[in-house]
C-alpha cells in the first residue's frame, strides 16, 4: 500500500465482519462503517464538498467516526472542532479554516445552537446518523440522504489531499494555529505503531481523548487498521474510568496522565484492578515515576509506557517502556524519560544559536524525519520560525523546533526538563517550574501540585502561588515552608498555597495553569 488512505480502506474490507466500534451497548461492524463512510463520500462529492476543510463538530458517538473517514475518502480535510470551545475560538477555527460543512449528531443540537448562533459562513450541516433533525437556517443533510445512494455503488475515487486533517493548538499566546499533517505523516506513525503493538483482531482499545487532543487520531486509526474494536469512553466516566477499564475489558490503554492521577487519588489504583490490560501508553504530559509504579501495580500484564510528541510531528516521535530494571533509577524531577527516537525520525538537543550542545547537558530539542509537519495552515511567518533548517545539517532538511527542554541520560534516553517559556527567574536566580513541582510532589504524597509564576506589570515574576488538591491547615503549611527550604533557594518557595478538590482541566485533559491564573478561581480557599 503506497498511501495511508489504500491501507485503511484495505484493512476496513479485510475485517468487515468484525466489530470497529462499541458506544455503549451499541456495535457498528467494519463493513456498516465502511459503507457509510462511503455513501457520505459521495454525498460530500454531490454537494461540491470534496477537497474542502470540513469541520467535526461531534464526538463519542457513531456520527464522528462516519464523518472521519468519509471526509477523508472524498480527499477532503477533516478538523476536529470541540463544542466545549468558547464560541470565539470556534469562530476562528471556522473563519480561518474556510469551513462551512459540519458532521454532527442531534445529541449536541442544543448547544449547537449556542456555539453557532450568529455564524454566518457554515451553510451545511451533515448528521450522518441522524433521521429527523429540526435547525432552521442552513442545509440539512441526514442519513435518510446518505441512503439515497445504498443501491447505487457509485464511490468516487479518493483523491490525495494535502491534509488528512489539521489540528488547532493553542499556543502560549494569540489565536490557535492549525497544525497540517498529510497522509505520508499519518503512514510514518502508523508503521512505527505497528512495530511496537501486537493485537490479535477484536482487541479492545480505549479512547479517552477529545477528536481535538491530536493522540485522538491514534485512539482511532491504530484500532482500525488492525482489527481492533474501538470503545467509546462516555463524557460521564471521563474523569474516573475504573469502572470502563474493567466492564470493557480493555486490552489498549491511552491517555493522559493526569486521568490516572485522578483515579489514584480517589483510592482506584488497587493491585491487579486491570488485569487483561496489555499495553499502557501515557502522553501529553510528564508521567512520574510515582504514578507509573501504582499504574503498574494496578495492571500487572500491561507495559508501562511513556511516549512523547509534538502535534507537529505527527503524535508521538520518542518512546520509553518502563520495567522491573527502572524501579531503583532515578531520573530528573522524578519524570520518566521520554525515551529513544522512532527509526523514521532524527533529534537533536541544541542551544539558542541551534548549536548541538554537549551530552549530559540541557537544551532544546528538534525534531526531523517523515513525521514532521509541513507547517501551519496559513501561517507562513510562524511556520519559517519554527520549522528551520540548520548549518550543521547543510540546511538539507526541516527541523522542527519544539521549546522542550531535554538531557540524554546515561542509558540514551531523552529525559523532559521542561518548557524553555517555563523557566523563570526571581531575584536574578533561574528555575525550572517542573523542578519546583517536583520538590513539591514529594511532600503531598505524590498528589498533584501545580506552580504558577505571579508577574507585576512589567511581566517580572513576583512571587509564585502553589495549588495543590490536598486539604491543609497554616501550620501544615508553615511545616511544608520550612522543609522546603532544605531542598530549594527560599526565592522559590512558594508564597500562597491554594486548595481545589478538582484542578481545570483543557479539553485535551492536561491540567489547565492559565485557569489558575483567574483570581476568581482561588481567592476563596487560600489556606
Amino acid at each position: 500500500m503506497n498511501s495511508f488512505i489504500n491501507l485503511l480502506e484495505d484493512r476496513l474490507k479485510f475485517y468487515k465482519n468484525s466489530y470497529a466500534i462499541k458506544n455503549g451497548n451499541q456495535y457498528m461492524t467494519y463493513d456498516e462503517l465502511y459503507h457509510r463512510s462511503k455513501l457520505l463520500q459521495n454525498l460530500l462529492s454531490d454537494n461540491k464538498l470534496i477537497n474542502n476543510n470540513i469541520g467535526i463538530i461531534t464526538q463519542r458517538n457513531f456520527s464522528a467516526y462516519i464523518g472521519i473517514l468519509g471526509t477523508i475518502f472524498s480527499g477532503s480535510t477533516y478538523i476536529p472542532i470541540n463544542l466545549k470551545y468558547p464560541k470565539k475560538r470556534i469562530s476562528h477555527i471556522i473563519d480561518n479554516a474556510k469551513i462551512n460543512a459540519l458532521i454532527c449528531d442531534s445529541n449536541d443540537l442544543n448547544i449547537l445552537k449556542q456555539k453557532l448562533k450568529g455564524n454566518k459562513k457554515i451553510k451545511i450541516l451533515i448528521f450522518p446518523d441522524d433521521d429527523q433533525v429540526r435547525f432552521s437556517n442552513y442545509q440539512l443533510i441526514l442519513k435518510t440522504d446518505l441512503e439515497r445512494f445504498s443501491n447505487r455503488k457509485i464511490y468516487k475515487k479518493y483523491k490525495e489531499s494535502n491534509s488528512i486533517y489539521i489540528m488547532y493548538t493553542s499556543g502560549s499566546t494569540g489565536d490557535p494555529k492549525g497544525v497540517e499533517i498529510n497522509d505520508n505523516n499519518l503512514l510514518a506513525l502508523m508503521t512505527n505503531m505497528n512495530k511496537f503493538y501486537k493485537f490479535k483482531p477484536g482487541f479492545k482499545s480505549s479512547q479517552t481523548f477529545d477528536l481535538s487532543f491530536d493522540v485522538s487520531v491514534v485512539d482511532t486509526f491504530f484500532p482500525l487498521l488492525n482489527g481492533g474494536i474501538i470503545t467509546i469512553l462516555s463524557e460521564k466516566e471521563l474523569y474516573c474510568p475504573y469502572d470502563y477499564i474493567i466492564r470493557e475489558n480493555i486490552n489498549l490503554w491511552n491517555s493522559v496522565p493526569t486521568l490516572a492521577g485522578f483515579m489514584n487519588k480517589l483510592g482506584f489504583l488497587n493491585k491487579n484492578s486491570f488485569n487483561k490490560l496489555k499495553y499502557s501508553i501515557f502522553a501529553g504530559e510528564p508521567l512520574t515515576k510515582k504514578l507509573a509504579d501504582r499504574w503498574s501495580a494496578a495492571a500487572p500484564n500491561s507495559t508501562i509506557e511513556n511516549l512523547y510528541g509534538p502535534t507537529e510531528t505527527t503524535i508521538y516521535a520518542t518512546r520509553f517502556k518502563y520495567n522491573k530494571n527502572h524501579i531503583r533509577k532515578k531520573f530528573t524531577n522524578d519524570i520518566l524519560p521520554i525515551g529513544k527516537t522512532f527509526s523514521n525520525l532524527k533529534v537533536a538537543i541544541v542551544n539558542g544559536s541551534d548549536r548541538i550542545i554537549e551530552n549530559n547537558k540541557i537544551g532544546e530539542l528538534i525534531i526531523s524525519g517523515n513525521q514532521v509537519s509541513k507547517g501551519y495552515y496559513k501561517n507562513n511567518t510562524l511556520t519559517g520560525k519554527i520549522f528551520k533548517k540548520v548549518h550543521w545539517d547543510g540546511k538539507k532538511n526541516y527541523w522542527y523546533h519544539t521549546g522542550d527542554l531535554v538531557i540524554k541520560n546515561s542509558d540514551g534516553n531523552l529525559e523532559f526538563v521542561g518548557r524553555n517559556d517555563e523557566q523563570i527567574k526571581i531575584a536574578g536566580k533561574r528555575v525550572e517550574i517542573g523542578e519546583i513541582e517536583s520538590v513539591l510532589r514529594n511532600h503531598f504524597h505524590d498528589n498533584i501540585a501545580v506552580i504558577t509564576a505571579v508577574k507585576d506589570a512589567n511581566l517580572l515574576t513576583k512571587h509564585l502561588n502553589c495549588f495543590v488538591t490536598t486539604k491543609l491547615n497554616k501550620n501544615k503549611i508553615e511545616k511544608i515552608k520550612n522543609n522546603l527550604k532544605k531542598e530549594l533557594d527560599s526565592v522559590f518557595i512558594p508564597k500562597n498555597f491554594f486548595y481545589l478538590d478538582k484542578l481545570p482541566l483543557t479539553t485535551s485533559g492536561k491540567i489547565n495553569k492559565k485557569a489558575l491564573q483567574d483570581s476568581k478561581v482561588y481567592q476563596k480557599n487560600n489556606f
